[in-house]
């Protein structure tokens, strides 16, 4: 039997209505799971109180209000497997078991992340999950497993950034020369709801010119030390 080497990181702010699914999901389908910690980042509703509710293996971290990336950071701090993953509060994973992410992992020492499939669903008023898309790649981190050896390279998420904070955090994965694989293998289904931050076209553009900045400031930095 494979061992419990799987942290699974949720950064959770007032998401009382889907937080217990989310937490449903990787409990009932995450292969090899050690542990999933919750941080919850300053929620005014009741969040912190579900996922308290499910117990071992679930872990509960309460902050004050300081975005996903350093409720990230926090959770990463923390985490004690070999491997790690990560659900949005809001989100459904749904890779089950086994994981090919880990067996790729397992099978292959240079690889230090692997990425699924995700996909798009919109919740009916009866709790149904309506699939919309195909499925498809993304940089998005309810996709991707990593080796916990990954954070020697590169140190967490940028908690300057509200958005795209997982699109920087990828990025520099690739500038240090890491290598990630893709499967095409659906691992998660990605929320559409109202008032959700990623809904937010304008602060998902401006997220993204941030990542864009900080990635052309990396490469000058980069080619000014190797004249």
């Amino acid at each position: 039997m494979s061992p419990a080497d799987l942290s699974v990181i949720m950064a959770a702010y007032n998401t009382e209505q889907y937080v217990g699914e989310a937490i449903a999901s990787v409990l009932e389908s995450a292969d090899r799971l050690l542990e999933l910690i919750v941080v919850d980042d300053g929620s005014t509703d009741g969040t912190a109180a579900v996922a308290a509710s499910f117990g071992e293996p679930v872990r509960v971290i309460r902050q004050e209000n300081r975005g996903p990336s350093k409720a990230r950071n926090v959770a990463l701090a923390s985490a004690r497997g070999t491997y790690l993953g990560f659900l949005d509060s809001d989100d459904v994973w749904v890779a089950g078991r086994p994981d090919p992410r880990l067996e790729l992992l397992d099978a292959d020492a240079q690889v230090a992340g692997v990425f699924g499939y995700c996909r798009f669903f919109v919740a009916g008023e009866d709790g149904s999950r309506n699939l919309v898309l195909d499925p498809m790649t993304a940089a998005e981190m309810g996709a991707v497993i990593l080796r916990r050896s990954v954070l020697d390279t590169v140190q967490g998420f940028d908690e300057e950034f509200v958005l795209a904070e997982d699109m920087d955090f990828l990025s520099r994965i690739r500038e240090a020369g890491l290598r990630i694989a893709t499967i095409d293998t659906l691992t998660f289904l990605d929320r559409l709801r109202p008032g959700s931050l990623t809904r937010d076209r304008d602060a998902v553009l401006k997220g993204w010119m941030q990542a864009g900045r900080a990635a052309m400031k990396r490469q000058r930095e980069r080619e000014a030390r190797e004249r």
